[in-house]
């Protein structure tokens, strides 16, 4: 079983406890279950059972463990967890007279910014 995540995320006026652990071998699952004043709002779920039967190895949970808490980090910071009527409408800040390099750039600066950009595990140019 591998050491998990625990972060809390502040968005707006509230803070979220976000905690992401892998419940091991016996069960090949990472759960990250998203607080708000110690109650569980809303909880993730994913089974590995078949990647693990291949032979999956502790730095690929790992990276899946990661990936799923970043993501969890990420929708708070986004609003997925706003209340109805402070959501804002789908394609807000997206639909503009920007070219698509200056949005891909943006995002990418905004998601470094805000620490959810994931690790870059691709091989390096030459």
């Amino acid at each position: 079983m591998l050491t998990g995540f625990n972060t809390d995320v502040h968005h707006d006026d509230r803070t979220f406890h976000v905690q992401t652990e892998d419940r091991g071998p016996d069960n090949p699952i990472i759960e990250t279950l998203i607080y708000e004043g110690g109650r569980i709002l809303d909880a993730r779920r994913r089974d590995y059972s078949e990647e693990a039967g291949n032979g999956l190895d502790r730095e690929r949970v790992s990276t899946l463990l990661e990936r799923q808490h970043l993501n969890v980090v990420r929708d708070i910071r986004l609003g997925k967890y706003d209340p109805a009527e402070r959501r804002k409408p789908f394609g807000d800040g997206i639909i503009s007279d920007r070219g698509l390099e200056q949005v891909v750039k943006d995002f990418i600066e905004e998601a470094a910014e805000a620490g959810t950009l994931p690790p870059h595990h691709g091989k390096e140019s030459q």
